[in-house]
């Protein structure tokens, strides 16, 4: 597994690789091919989609090959996190990123059992992961063999120590595979050579990346339901009934677990994405400081009312540009938040946004990608263009619609409505959810 003390030192690296030069993404690819088992005969050449019934069949042969002793299967939950989390990083490098959503979202599947991590649920049962693992997710379940079998799984142990850097560089904040490899090629190898450098290559080491690898282990647990209801109840009483305000994300669809905390916060004054939004920020911020919702000193984007435009290395995104666009800043702050001194750190996300598209941003970021791309597909359809600042009539070589075309919606039925797709609640837009509700036609992109 990838862990944060990984064995060559940073002095060493930076020897060997002294004269290394970024590659481009081709060869990037040629090195991961060395260090992963590829397929052979007629497999290396078949094109075809597996059908349910071979995405099943790990699952099904895991089944078979203990027989009685199936329920008495174990795997150490820590083995079994780290393996489905390096197994996604590795194939962000490669071009196969798509299947790393398979890994991912088992893993996510996995926290509903674990929302706590490994610290408070040493082992988990192979029965107990069936019960929130579909079998279709045949990726994991081969993982999932291996490990069984194994203890290891084969590929992971076979990685270069340049990959397996890089992979488990992307563990922290806001970097992507491209950084995460320059990181690794100047030399880096631990969590500690980021910490300890100012600039690795090209790539700046910002007080916000460190920020992320000091509360790694906190963020990358899950956040139960239950523990974001308390979140809620805290922002409440800070915001009064000045604000309105929602959580979206998994946690507005109704799941047992969250990655993180996306609130939008709301104000009657703020009606048009135009207007100036600024200091209503600084007056949001003001009373989530004052209830300790927010801590100037764990932020990762944007700014809070005492530290003014601190961006922790990372700038504000500006304004979105377009011919005849408005301008667009829906102000936004990330950063750490929990609920007590005992408490782990979660991430929070902060959007300001104007009440002239509130219904579509709720929609965009309450429903899950397919939903959205289901919507935004329609949409396109009737010549126009979705997303969370409206939807009106598209503009030619453009991700904007024409000014003055935009479709009012006062709430989000209007949306769908206007899409002639029938309406969802906001606990029915995940796939598990709409799939048995809407007609098959609008499954099908």
């Amino acid at each position: 597994m990838l862990t944060h003390t990984l064995k060559l030192s940073a002095r060493a690296a930076v020897k060997h690789h002294a004269a290394t030069r970024l590659p481009p993404p081709s060869q990037i690819h040629s090195i991961i091919a060395t260090t992963t088992r590829r397929p052979t005969g007629a497999a290396a050449f078949s094109t075809s989609i597996p059908t349910n019934s071979a995405r099943q069949k790990p699952f099904e042969d895991l089944r078979k090959a203990w027989g009685i002793d199936y329920d008495t299967v174990t795997l150490p939950t820590k083995l079994l996190l780290d393996a489905l989390r390096d197994k996604a990083a590795v194939l962000e490098f490669g071009p196969n990123k798509a299947r790393g959503n398979d890994f991912t979202q088992a893993r996510r599947a996995l926290a509903q059992l674990v929302p706590f991590g490994p610290v408070t649920t040493p082992t988990l049962s192979i029965a107990q992961v069936e019960t929130v693992l579909p079998a279709e997710n045949g990726r994991a379940w081969s993982l999932i063999r291996e490990l069984v079998d194994t203890g290891r799984v084969g590929e992971l142990e076979r990685l270069s120590a340049l990959m397996r850097a890089a992979a488990s560089f992307l563990r922290i904040h806001n970097i992507g595979e491209k950084r995460a490899w320059e990181i690794a090629v100047a030399g880096a190898r631990t969590f500690e050579d980021v910490i300890n450098a100012d600039k690795l290559g090209s790539v700046t080491i910002t007080e916000a990346m460190k920020l992320s690898i000091e509360h790694m282990d906190d963020l990358e647990l899950m956040i139960p339901r239950a523990e974001i209801d308390l979140h809620r109840a805290k922002i409440k009483h800070a915001l009064g009934d000045e604000y309105g305000f929602e959580i979206t994300g998994s946690y507005r669809r109704g799941q047992a677990v969250s990655s993180d905390i996306d609130l939008v916060v709301w104000h009657d004054s703020f009606k048009n994405a135009r207007d100036h939004s600024g200091r209503l920020l600084d007056k949001v911020t003001a009373v989530l400081e004052a209830a300790e919702v927010l801590d100037p000193a764990k932020l990762f984007m944007g700014h809070t009312s005492t530290v003014k435009h601190r961006t922790g290395g990372m700038l504000t995104p500006p304004p979105v540009k377009h011919k005849t666009a408005p301008s667009v800043d829906p102000r936004k702050v990330i950063a750490l938040t929990r609920l007590d001194a005992s408490s782990p750190y979660r991430q929070i996300d902060i959007r300001l946004w104007p009440t002239d598209s509130l219904a579509y941003m709720l929609l965009g970021n309450t429903a899950d990608d397919f939903l959205n791309k289901i919507l935004r597909s329609r949409a396109k359809e009737e010549g126009l263009i979705l997303n969370e600042y409206g939807m009106g009539q598209r503009q030619p070589s453009s991700s904007w619609f024409v000014d003055g075309t935009a479709i009012p919606a006062s709430a989000e039925e209007d949306i769908f409505c206007r899409l002639a797709v029938p309406y969802l609640q906001p606990t029915e837009c995940s796939y598990a959810v709409y799939s048995r509700i809407l007609p098959r036609k609008y499954l099908w992109l």
